[in-house]
């Protein structure tokens, strides 16, 4: 009887101290660098060699890289499809298929998968691999999986044991120090009719991958909305931590026809985000972000999969490359490979436009590659397929360029750069005084 109520007050006092979770044993962190990768992948191939030894990535940038120019050319542009996978013989290939990719297959008969040879590119510099090592052991989640704890400048949870972690692994994956990108959002609707609803200019920060800083913001973001008309003018600037619940994120937006700068609590979960036309909520971005703390996480485990994979074709892609409601197929490139099954349900009480929401995370960079959304009577509402750029001189990789299917309402949501765009990584951090609010008045267009 004693002994039990010792349990029962040791679970209690876990409980009282924010349900930290503990962090991996050394036994466990002794894998990284021998049959895991540093950053806890296999190394090891598939059974059939379908997809590959992890060797290092690719570390020399391709013919024709120019650095500094923001364009990035694809590494494999020779390379042919192995095979097609298309509305008529998807169930020969089901066994690797996402569920929203069968429902795509269902919804746009003309969709296809060009499924390529299987390239595990991903490389981060040998810092953030030693830092991901050393902070194994240490790092840990608090408030039930909604803060991170004992950890900065290193991937938390090489080896995940929750799926709140695997979640955090991708929040905070690295991207460099910094990303300036310029690219376009728009509508394709049910009748293949594409609308323009928002032209970008973006400026990325990620506090957590300084090592001179001990600020607790995961990233910084600011945003110049340079077009349709009605939002030409608009800035926005969003500051992320990795502690949300005592600090949470904050955002201000300059309105033009305000000509004032105010805090914008509702950029943030489900709010409807005016560039997407009001069809995607803010924290559809990336396929999520923003705090974690609606849902409950439940790690599904890793399976052999059909993923967008080493795109640097589809940033190409502009306008003229729709076909009917999707985009010309032959700009994607699919690949096999291994991914964690992340799947949050909305908690009691909760207040969500997604009920269920399902992730599918690269086992080499973290990155959430594809996602499914299903409203509140279980129905599958989007389908969201992220399309991953390697930064090939520095490391890590960045992803937002997105297709995201609207099935019930029949449209899709397209943000790309296409032939106008362009994606620079920054050498190094902007002054502070830049993602401030107090500076975002004076920028504005008056």
């Amino acid at each position: 009887m004693h002994s039990e109520v010792a349990c029962i007050m040791a679970i209690l006092a876990m409980v009282l101290a924010g349900s930290v979770l503990a962090a991996i044993t050394p036994e466990e962190a002794a894998q990284l660098g021998k049959n895991l990768t540093a950053l806890g992948a296999e190394k090891a191939g598939n059974a059939d060699g379908t997809i590959p030894e992890y060797t290092g990535g690719l570390r020399t940038p391709p013919a024709g890289f120019v650095s500094g120019s923001g364009k990035w050319p694809d590494p494999y542009v020779n390379e042919k499809p192995l095979f097609s996978i298309t509305a008529q013989n998807m169930a020969q290939y089901k066994d690797k298929l996402t569920e929203g990719f069968k429902a795509i297959f269902s919804t746009y008969p003309s969709f296809r998968m060009d499924v390529y040879q299987t390239h595990r590119s991903f490389w981060v510099p040998k810092w953030v691999e030693e830092n991901t090592v050393k902070y194994a052991t240490q790092a840990k989640t608090a408030d039930e999986g909604n803060s991170l704890k004992d950890v900065r400048c290193a991937y938390p949870f090489p080896i995940p044991k929750t799926g709140c972690e695997v979640v955090w692994n991708d929040l905070v994956m690295y991207r460099g120090i910094g990303v300036y990108e310029k690219l376009v959002e728009g509508l394709v609707d049910r009748s293949g009719r594409y609308v323009v609803s928002a032209e970008q200019e973006q400026f990325w920060e990620f506090p957590y991958w300084d090592p001179k800083t001990t600020e607790f913001e995961g990233y910084r973001e600011y945003a110049i909305f340079n077009g349709p008309p009605r939002m030409a003018g608009e800035l926005l600037l969003v500051h992320e931590t990795i502690n949300p619940l005592e600090y949470p994120r904050k955002a201000w937006q300059y309105l033009p026809g305000q000509r004032r700068v105010k805090l914008a609590p509702e950029v943030a979960f489900d709010t409807a985000n005016l560039a997407s036309s009001g069809i995607l909520t803010y924290d559809e971005t990336w396929g999520f972000n923003g705090s974690l703390e609606r849902y409950d996480w439940k790690l599904i485990g890793k399976k052999e999969m059909y993923v967008p994979y080493n795109c640097a074709k589809s940033f190409e892609a502009d306008s003229n490359n729709l076909q009917a409601q999707i985009i010309d197929p032959s700009f994607v490139r699919f690949e096999l490979h291994r991914v964690w099954i992340v799947e949050g349900k909305l908690k009691e009480g909760k207040r969500h436009v997604y009920h269920l929401r399902r992730f599918y995370f690269d086992e080499d960079s973290w990155a959430l590659l594809a996602t499914e959304l299903y409203d509140n009577s279980g129905k599958l509402w989007h389908v969201m397929m992220d399309l991953p750029l390697n930064n090939y001189e520095e490391g890590g990789m960045f992803v937002n360029q997105t297709y995201n299917f609207d099935l019930l309402g029949h449209a899709m949501v397209w943000r790309r750069f296409g032939k106008e765009g362009l994606i620079k990584f920054a050498k190094e951090r902007k002054p502070t005084a830049f993602f401030q609010p107090d500076a975002l008045a004076g920028r504005g267009v008056r």
